[in-house]
């Protein structure tokens, strides 16, 4: 189930981040060199063990405070005892399997390559933009 979910929202998730500062041109000949390396170095999805830590509250006593009041119906002081847990938080590890590609690093390297050569190529510049023509006057 999670290498399908992965692959379909993969390419969403990448062009939304690099939307805010690159050009459309640079998107587009990212998104072709990445068809391309994903059919050359597919995904490599193996389990691993990792250690993460949780939070885990524990109380460590409670707070108790004594209040009086004059009860009119009873004609007598009654006494109120409010007690308030102590909590301390602390982080606990714990092992969890998680899920790694073993290829991603490299092939991302090798799609931003691809893409920085073909805007050079098609540019003059890593970054696909458009030099603007001089002025004929």
């Amino acid at each position: 189930m999670w290498r399908p979910v992965r692959s379909v929202l993969l390419p969403f998730a990448v062009a939304a981040a690099l939307s805010g500062c690159a050009t459309s041109e640079y998107i587009a000949e990212k998104y072709a060199c990445r068809t391309e390396w994903y059919e050359k170095m597919p995904p490599n999805i193996v389990t691993r063990m990792v250690t993460r830590h949780k939070i885990v509250k524990e109380k460590i006593g409670e707070r108790c405070e004594w209040t009086q009041e004059y009860d009119l119906d009873k004609r007598k002081t009654v006494s109120h005892r409010k007690c308030v847990d102590k909590i301390r938080e602390t982080q606990r590890p714990y092992t969890d399997w998680v899920q790694v590609d073993l290829n991603e690093d490299l092939r991302d390297d090798r799609i931003e390559a691809c893409a920085v050569q073909a805007c050079v190529a098609l540019y003059g510049n890593p970054k696909c933009e458009a030099v603007p023509s001089p002025e004929i006057r």
